[in-house]
């Protein structure tokens, strides 16, 4: 037993069951037995019978075949094997009885007549058909019934017309043919003609069929558009009942609406007449207030006329007071001449006269304090009064405003200048004596200490100290502050009390500022950076500059270690000079310890070294250490795992280096595919800083020539 090659089954092909209605092959793919093709248009010209069967592929035809020529109703039967030149013979033309069954592919003249002639006559009544029945088809969408039965009718009478016509022709040309060629018809041919005619009563039928559809299609459409049209009056009056409703509920809002308006109307005539009377109530305010006003500018300037009068009569009266006490000098000063004289010229019998002189000089005496006495309390009367008219102007300038304040307090300053000057005079006329008595009584009255009742001027108070009491200026209350210091004038100062200045009865936290501190304490936060970072196995690092920030200003202490040790708060870089050799091919880390006064944190940075990778793309291999390194892509790394793209065009391997420490691949994938073509081979390379090191070469074992292959080597 011979095998058959090929694609081997061991069952038909078939649905999964019953009820699946796909097909297992379509007979366009086949090769042999009963098929259909369809011509189609090429170079502008539809393909006749011949060149749409001449079109089928080689490899699918098979003697014995039948084709249907879909459109044209034929049906074309090879007789003649395509190893030799393909002969179709047709099976309509065994209908007219013009030809005869020859296997070798020739017809006689009659045969190919008849045959030609069936094919158009039935052509036609096919096209006549179609025709009719999308006419009837346009005319039932349009609800055009009678239309539609019409044309119905009258393709069905076209069809059956030109059938029998097409029957007609036939059998003419058959009975031509017949005599011509003496009756050879063959059992073969009996059959076609059997077939023939059955096809054209399976036709009738069809059609028959199509207008029964087609009427059933029409009423249906009829029922669909009475529907349609019972549905639509439905609608309609749905939406007239709507449209009616909505009227209403709209007049029933208007008429709502309306009262709601009248309604209101009502309380906004309220409102309006609450709004005036409250704006008649607020002119008549306005009124009076005006009239206060008027009342206490005229109060004002009455007080003003009677404070400058006041103040006219307070000046006779200290005039006067200065007249007395000048008066009173001229008269001291009177005596003290003649007594000059007089003792002057006593001087000569004062040897005799001394006890009566003695008498007379102290009769004087008593005479002279008695009246230094009654200067210092004429002096003192001045004084006090001078000093309440000065408080009295003071506080009335100060509730005066504007011009006339200035003014006044200018004629006051004027005239108590002029009072001072007046008994600077005086006083100048006045005898050493009664100085030294004046100037004595004036401290004497001066002292607050003398004092048993009445006040006493501020600037006559004692200046405050640390252990003597003084006058203290009074001073506003003003929020969260309190009096932090007193002046030597007596002027407090207020100030905000800082959360230290405030005491905390707690052993831990003797302040608010040190219980607020720990309570909202913010961990201090290092970024802690070197200038190195990572480098390339081999090479050789003598400095490293260490940069360093912090998340708050201000730190109590830092230091690092690697013997560097305590630095400056302020400093936030450091150079550090490695002693030779330096550092090469061994990590080193530095270690930054800082304290913000509260807790101590540490903060770390590594300078690294680690060797390469390369990878690229070669014409041959295997490769040298400096092909490795002239691969074209390279980078630092820890470890074998890298996805990577290669360039292959022109036929190239794509290759991957990489440290034999971290081992063989232990998968390769491209494009999602596990790949096993590659080979893993040994090779010592020397990077560019002279660094030595065994490395894993990975190349394909096949030359790729993709622009685009991506690897991921795991």
């Amino acid at each position: 037993m011979a095998l058959i090659p090929g694609t081997n089954l061991a069952a038909p092909i078939v649905p999964f069951d019953t009820s699946d209605t796909f097909p297992t092959h379509d007979s366009i793919y086949g090769l042999g037995g009963w098929r259909e093709i369809t011509p189609v248009v090429v170079a502008g010209s539809m393909q006749t019978d011949a060149q749409a069967l001449a079109a089928i592929p080689a490899p699918r035809v098979r003697e014995g075949m039948v084709v249907h020529v879909l459109g044209s109703l034929t049906y074309q039967y090879l007789t003649v094997a395509p190893a030799t030149s393909p002969a179709w013979f047709s099976l309509v033309s065994l209908l007219s009885g013009t030809g005869s069954f020859d296997p070798s592919g020739s017809a006689t003249t009659a045969q190919t007549n008849a045959e030609a002639a069936a094919a158009t006559a039935l052509t036609a009544a096919t096209t006549t058909l179609n025709a009719a029945i999308v006419a009837a088809q346009g005319a039932a969408t349009t609800a055009a019934e009678s239309a539609a039965s019409t044309a119905l009718a009258t393709a069905v009478s076209n069809f059956n017309t030109a059938i029998t016509a097409a029957i007609g022709t036939a059998e003419s040309f058959a009975t031509a043919a017949d005599t011509t060629l003496s009756g050879t018809l063959s059992a073969a041919i009996v059959a076609a003609i059997a077939t023939a005619k059955t096809y054209t009563d399976t036709e009738t039928t069809r059609a028959e069929a199509a207008e029964l559809v087609l009427t059933n299609g029409l009423s249906g459409e009829v029922t669909r558009a009475e529907n349609a049209e019972v549905l639509l009056t439905g609608n309609l009056t749905t939406e007239v009942s709507r449209a009616e409703g909505a009227e209403a509920t709209l007049g029933t809002s208007i008429t709502s609406l309306t009262a709601t308006v009248t309604t209101n109307a009502g309380a906004v005539a309220t409102e309006v007449s609450r709004a005036e009377a409250a704006e008649s109530t607020l002119t008549g305010s306005v009124t009076t207030v005006t009239t206060d006003l008027a009342n206490e500018v005229s109060r004002a300037t009455g007080a003003e006329g009677t404070l400058t009068t006041n103040l006219g009569a307070e000046v006779l009266r200290a005039t006067a007071a200065e007249g007395v006490i000048t008066g009173n000098v001229t008269t001291i000063t009177t005596d003290i001449s003649n007594e000059t004289s007089r003792a002057t010229a006593a001087e000569g019998v004062l040897t005799t006269g001394l006890g009566a002189e003695v008498t007379r000089a102290t009769g004087v005496e008593a005479t002279l304090t008695s009246a230094a006495a009654t200067e210092v309390t004429n002096r003192t009367d001045a004084d006090t009064a001078l000093g309440t008219l000065i408080t009295n102007l003071t506080t009335t300038v100060t509730d005066l405003s504007g011009t006339e304040s200035s003014a006044v307090s200018v004629e006051a300053t004027a005239r108590i200048a002029g009072d001072a000057a007046t008994l600077t005079a005086a006083e100048a006329f006045a005898t050493a004596a009664d100085v030294t008595n004046l100037a004595a009584a004036k401290a004497f009255s001066a002292n607050a200490t003398n004092l048993t009742s009445g006040t006493v001027a501020a600037a006559l108070l004692p200046v405050p100290s640390i252990t003597t009491l003084g006058g203290v200026q009074a001073v506003s209350e003003v929020a969260s502050n309190w009096i932090s210091s007193i002046t030597s004038f007596g002027v407090p100062t207020l100030s905000q009390p800082a959360a230290s200045d405030i005491t905390f009865d707690n052993v831990l936290y003797p302040t608010v500022e040190a219980a607020l501190t720990a309570l909202f304490y913010v961990p201090l936060v290092t970024n802690l950076t070197n200038t190195i970072g990572t480098v390339e196995l081999g090479t050789t690092v003598e400095s490293v500059v260490l940069n360093w920030t912090y998340s708050k200003p201000t730190v109590t202490s830092q230091s690092f270690d690697s013997g560097i040790g305590p630095l400056a708060v302020g400093l936030r870089t450091d150079t550090v000079t490695i002693a030779s050799p330096g550092l090469n091919n061994a990590n080193k880390t530095y270690t930054l310890t800082v304290n913000d006064g509260t807790k101590t944190t540490t903060a770390q940075t590594t300078v690294s070294f680690l060797p390469s990778v390369y990878w690229g793309v070669s014409p041959t291999l295997p490769l040298t250490s400096a092909e490795v390194l002239a691969l074209g892509s390279s980078a630092l790394a820890g470890s074998r795992g890298r996805t990577m793209t290669y360039n292959a065009t022109g036929g190239n391997y794509p290759i991957y280096a990489y440290p034999a420490s971290f081992e063989a691949p232990s998968s390769v994938f491209v494009g999602g595919l596990a790949l096993s073509g590659y080979t893993v081979t040994a090779q010592d390379v020397t990077n560019a800083q002279g660094y030595t090191q065994s490395y894993n070469v990975c190349a394909f074992d096949n030359i790729q020539n993709g622009a685009s292959i991506t690897v991921v080597w795991s």
